[in-house]
């Protein structure tokens, strides 16, 4: 039975929460993960999706901005970034499955999240700080994105659902279908979705320009058993997307592919001392093609008719590329009663390379030819990690989870034109790079009747990524600069502690999370006004240096009533604080903010109010280009109503966001451009 809801907007709590850490595991009903700092949402249960996704062709995007931990850096409509209690980028690990994958876009244009759908999703299982590094180095949390797959069972047969919607805000055109073959010894699996959306209406009634995109996505799995304890899996992705618009940045994306190719066997030894083995083989590859066609030097090409003015002095091609080549191998071993052992060995090799030609374009000016530089000079990147954890049963309230992990990473560039470029600033970087990120946490969990706590202490390192160790003149949209890496640059390495308060009542569930972060030898970008710029349009130029260290704390609240059995609230509070050690704000660090969510539903109806609020951020980095945001309230409102004819069901949701067409912009918004206003929306979906 589907546990769905309707949504109210709860009054904001006079909460002093800062950022905030997640660990709130959801079942059929929300529950409290016991002993670690994960969540895991199983999208494929109903009753939480109804409670997380917003309708039923919502992206990605809007399910994570949901989840407590998380926010999302925004450029557009299409593709925003995730951000964990402020980490972002390098600091975190995005993996599919456990395995590793990496943008191919010097503007991350394109972060990992962008490659998958709802629809071929199993389940988000996020790791916050330092304890998220069963996947990799990081210092800032895991996001693990597990990939849907089918199910043996002879007596199911085959099924089929398919479904179509449409969003008037952007004239947006959503589809999807997926049908799976289940036999005794076997099963198969296919997905597929298609999304079309026009460039969209802010809430005063404006076209956002160069907000549209189109893009399709088709998964295929299958799933092998030659016994009960032995199976094979091969899984296929795709994803392409194009015509891409960014309304907060000067380039637009004409094309932006990916290939995901996976083969992996598990085996379940059974009662025995091995618990259970998994070996993984894996390959990804990303092509991204950025594209200023359709951009004047202000961003928009002059629309006026027969207008053929074209005021961009220098227009480029950026196309990047990044294949990535991996393996683990894992297993699980009770040592006795008391101890479980998990062990890891993973090793992966990443090809990253991008780059730039310019052609000039000065009225007046006599032609020149084209300039070309690598963005991303060809670089190799092979890293082999060990990571082990074990469980310790104290007695049945207590426990202790020890875990750590070190690597051994070599960064090499292998370009020629890369090894000049960066001479001239006195780097020789055709020297290989080998860094050992190393990692450990301990965590303490204590469970007794309806009341919980954990808490842990926490080390970690991180690598630095490409664009901050030898990204070669990456221009930065939200502050004017031109980026310029340093191959000297040294790792991150966080200190971590996290202290977390649950109570679970059959109607009642509540978590607070507590979490605070030392980062030192944190990487900014700082003025040097010793090199000049590339960009004609940029204000100068920073280099990537690591600064003594930076401060991150946060908490939130998430608190969950079920007054009947039709009926379910939920509310979730959560705040980032973050500053250097000079005492100056860090850049992009969402300001508090609550989603209330009032939920009523019986056998073939569901209403759901939903309701979100912002505060105002005024602690910002004018350096950075930030500016302060307002606060914001707004409303949205969504209904679903389901019948079943003879062996079929069929659903209908519809439903409106941003009831009263609120002009905002969320904080983590570059450049503050205005989000989408009132939206009606419908959708129809049919199952077999």
């Amino acid at each position: 039975m589907k546990n769905q809801v309707w949504i109210i907007y709860f009054a904001c709590l006079t909460s002093t929460a800062f950022s905030q850490e997640k660990s709130f595991t959801v079942f059929d009903t929300i529950l409290l993960d016991e002993i670690t700092i994960t969540e895991t949402v199983p999208l494929d249960n109903r009753a939480v999706l109804d409670l997380y996704q917003s309708s039923r062709f919502s992206s990605i995007d809007k399910i994570n901005a949901r989840l407590d931990g998380i926010s999302l850096i925004s450029r557009g409509a299409y593709a925003m970034e995730p951000q964990m209690h402020g980490f972002s980028g390098g600091q975190i690990n995005i993996t599919i499955d456990g395995m590793k994958m990496f943008g191919a876009c010097t503007d991350k244009m394109d972060p990992v999240t962008s490659y998958i759908e709802p629809d071929n999703l199993q389940s988000l299982k996020i790791t916050h700080g330092t304890s998220g590094n069963r996947h990799g180095s990081a210092v800032g949390g895991s996001f693990d994105m597990l990939l849907k797959g089918p199910k043996t069972n002879p007596d199911r047969g085959f099924s089929i659902v398919a479904g179509t919607g449409y969003e008037t805000v952007s004239q947006g055109i959503n589809a999807n279908g997926a049908f799976e073959i289940n036999r005794e010894k076997w099963a198969f699996r296919s997905s597929a979705t298609y999304r079309k959306h026009a460039s969209y209406t802010d809430g005063n009634g404006e076209i956002v320009p160069h907000s549209q995109y189109e893009k399709i996505n088709l998964h295929s799995v299958l799933k092998v058993e030659f016994d009960k304890n032995n199976t094979l899996r091969m899984d296929f992705l795709l994803d392409d997307a194009f015509d891409v618009g960014y309304p907060a940045l000067p380039m637009d994306v004409g094309r932006a592919k990916a290939r995901i190719y996976s083969l992996q066997y598990e085996k379940y030894p059974g009662d025995g001392m091995f618990q259970q083995f998994k070996a993984k083989l894996y390959y990804n590859s990303v092509f991204h093609l950025m594209d200023d066609t359709r951009r004047d030097s202000t961003f928009f090409l002059d629309d006026e008719p027969g207008g053929t003015m074209d005021t961009v002095y220098m227009r480029m091609d950026m196309p990047g590329w990044s294949d990535t080549w991996g393996g683990f191998l894992e297993t699980e071993i009770a040592l006795n009663e008391n101890n479980h052992l998990y062990l890891k060995v993973d090793d992966y090799l990443n090809f990253s390379r991008a780059n730039m030609t310019m052609y000039m374009n000065q009225p007046g000016y006599p032609d020149e030819p084209p300039m070309y530089a690598e963005t991303w000079p060809d670089m190799y990147r092979n890293v082999v990690g060990v990571f082990a954890r074990n469980t310790s049963y104290l007695n049945q309230s207590l426990n202790l989870i020890l875990d750590a992990r070190i690597e051994n990473s070599i960064s090499r560039v292998t370009s020629e034109t890369g090894w000049h470029q960066f001479s001239i600033f006195g780097y020789d970087i055709s020297r290989p790079y080998v860094e050992f990120p190393k990692s450990l946490n301990i965590n303490l969990n204590y469970r007794r009747g309806r009341f919980g706590a954990d808490g842990g202490l926490g080390y970690a390192e991180r690598l630095p990524t490409n664009s901050e160790q030898f990204g070669f003149f990456l221009y930065n949209a939200l502050d004017g600069y031109d980026y310029l890496g340093n191959p000297d640059l040294r790792m991150e390495s966080s200190r971590h502690i996290r202290a977390n308060l649950h109570f679970s009542h059959p109607a009642f569930k509540l978590t607070f999370r507590n979490q605070f972060s030392m980062v030192k030898n944190y990487i900014l970008g700082r003025i040097d006004t010793d090199i000049p710029p590339m960009n004609l349009y940029a204000s100068g130029l920073k280099r990537y240096q690591n600064i003594s260290h930076a401060f991150l704390y946060g908490s939130s609240l998430q608190l969950q009533w079920i007054p009947f059995e039709s009926l379910n609230l939920y509310s979730l509070f959560k705040y980032t604080y973050a500053r250097t050690n000079e005492g100056e704000p860090l850049p992009l660090i969402p300001p508090f903010k609550n989603m209330s969510i009032f939920r009523y539903q019986n056998k073939s109806f569901s209403m759901q109010a939903e309701g979100e609020f912002s505060s105002a951020q005024y602690r910002i980095s004018p350096t950075f280009g930030e500016t302060p945001t307002d606060a914001f309230v707004i409303f949205h409102l969504r209904a679903s109503w389901s019948w079943a004819l003879s062996k079929y069901l069929l659903e209908i949701s519809s439903g409106v966001e941003n009831i009263f067409d609120k002009a905002y912009s969320e904080h983590l918004d570059w450049g503050q451009y205005l989000r989408p206003g009132r939206n009606f929306y419908l959708h129809l979906s049919l199952r077999i």
